[in-house]
Order: C-alpha cells, then sequence, then structure tokens
C-alpha cells in the first residue's frame, strides 16, 4: 500500500456474542478502540512504521481461530521531510494557545498538522489542526481554562510525513470559575450563623481558588452585607446576627481574575436566645 491511505483489514465472524476479537501486530497486541458495529482494524495515513504482520485472533469458550496478513508500505522513507523544531507555544487566554515553529526550507512541506491533547487526558481529548503550508503560526482555540496541553506536530510533502516533532506543553490562563461552591448553614449560636463548603472540582475551578465571598441579609430587610475569605478555608462565621431571625446567603469562588458565579439565596434562622 502507498503512504498515506487508509488501510481496513476486515474481521467477519460467526458464532456466539461472547467471542472476543483481539488485533496483533508483529507478536504484540493492539490497544485499539473498534466500533460496536464491527471488529475491522483501520489505520489511517499509512506510515512505514504501520508496515508488519497483522492477526485477527477470535476466541470464545470453545477455541480460537486466527487469520494473519502482511501490510507493506511502499516509499523510501529516506526522503522523509524533517520534522518541526523549535515549536514555541504561548497562552494567549484562558482558551487560547498560539503555535510557533520552523520546519527545513529545503523541504517541500506543503501542509502541517497539529496535535493537540490535554496532557493528563486520553485520547478522546485529542484534536488536530492543519495549517497551510506557507504559514509557520496557528491560533488554538476553544480550549479549557488554567488547563496543560500537550502539542506536537507533523509535517507532510506531496508523498511523506516527517516523524512526530518534539513535545510541547502549556497551560491555559485562569478564568473566573465557573460554579459557585456547595454550602451549608447552621446556626449554633443567637448571633451567629456558621456557613461550610466543599472545594470546587478541578474543571470548575479554572485556576486557582484565592477567595470565597459570602454576601448574607435579613429576609425582612434589603441591605446586604458580605464577608471574603481566604481561598483555603472551607468554614466561616456570620457575626453580630440578630436572634430569632431569617437570613438569606449566597456564595461565589474567585480567581485571580475575579469571581465566578454566584449561588442562590440560601435561607437559615438564628436561635431564639429566648429558649
Amino acid at each position: 500500500m502507498k503512504r498515506w491511505v487508509t488501510q481496513r483489514f476486515y474481521c467477519v465472524v460467526q458464532g456466539d456474542s461472547s467471542t472476543t476479537i483481539t488485533w496483533i501486530k508483529d507478536g504484540q497486541i493492539l490497544e485499539i478502540q473498534k466500533s460496536p458495529e464491527a471488529n475491522d482494524l483501520v489505520l489511517y495515513h499509512l506510515e512505514f512504521e504501520n508496515a508488519g504482520i497483522y492477526q485477527c485472533l477470535a476466541s470464545n469458550d470453545a477455541g480460537s481461530v486466527q487469520k494473519s496478513a502482511k501490510l507493506v508500505v511502499i516509499g523510501d522513507p529516506k526522503n522523509r521531510p524533517q520534522s518541526p523544531y523549535q515549536i514555541n507555544t504561548v497562552s494567549t487566554s484562558s482558551t487560547h494557545i498560539m503555535v510557533m515553529w520552523l520546519d527545513d526550507p529545503k523541504d517541500s512541506i506543503i501542509a502541517t498538522t497539529i496535535y493537540i491533547q490535554q496532557a493528563d487526558g486520553d485520547e478522546d481529548s485529542k484534536r488536530q489542526e492543519v495549517v497551510k503550508k506557507s504559514e509557520h503560526t496557528m491560533l488554538i482555540d476553544n480550549l479549557k481554562p488554567y488547563t496543560n496541553y500537550s502539542i506536537y506536530m507533523v509535517a507532510f510533502t506531496e508523498e511523506y510525513a516527517s516523524f512526530t516533532s518534539d513535545k510541547s506543553y502549556m497551560v491555559t490562563e485562569e478564568a473566573v470559575p465557573s460554579r459557585y461552591p456547595d454550602f451549608q448553614l447552621q446556626s449554633s449560636y443567637p448571633l451567629n450563623i456558621d456557613v461550610s463548603w466543599k472545594h470546587l472540582v478541578k474543571n470548575q475551578r479554572n485556576g486557582i481558588v484565592t477567595n470565597y465571598k459570602i454576601v448574607y441579609k435579613s429576609t425582612a430587610a434589603n441591605e446586604m452585607k458580605e464577608i471574603i475569605v481566604n481561598g483555603t478555608q472551607l468554614f466561616a462565621t456570620i457575626t453580630n446576627l440578630q436572634p430569632d431571625t431569617e437570613y438569606q446567603i449566597r456564595m461565589a469562588a474567585a480567581t485571580k481574575i475575579g469571581f465566578g458565579v454566584f449561588s442562590d439565596w440560601i435561607q437559615c434562622m438564628t436561635l431564639d436566645n429566648r429558649k
């Protein structure tokens, strides 16, 4: 087969539905994601490394059977273009990363593909962007705030693809939290209300939480007051309240960018000091 084309190995199995399909290349089991509708093995954009002996092994309680095929990739690996180099990445916002690179002017590059993935994510988080031959910068958008991304590249000529470049890592900028903390209220003294809450999960923080804001008012009055506590705290006490009075309270979390959305108002009654 020629390089860059798509190769599909078909595997048609008849038998018990509990049959397990395993694909093997040169004696090594392949870790692949198969569609639920088919057991075929699909190789996209063939490279020289894809050449080898492929086996399809079907097995169940009754036994196993296998078939094999040899894949040959045509071309001269000496004509590979050089991988993109001097890759620089800059986080320009909480959702954008600018990528800059160089390639060998002797190579007739027709396109470059940028692969970007969350550094601690799985293959589902991977995406790719194709850049025209005359460009050496690309602004990657629609990223998650305060997330570490790995970035690598492959350059293409009319006939060949380069090896993958070295990986570069970049963390997007912080943003305001996308959610408020879940909190609980309790009056343990007629003039106080205790507020406790939980940490926001990582994908809600959008950065390092620096502060929490607690806003409160009595149900009978519109005057609002607030207290701000350190982002490491998970407990605060609202003091100097009136006994036997209903108060409304809401919260928000902040990163260095600012405060995020507020919770709904939650009611709490202070204790009656006559009891």
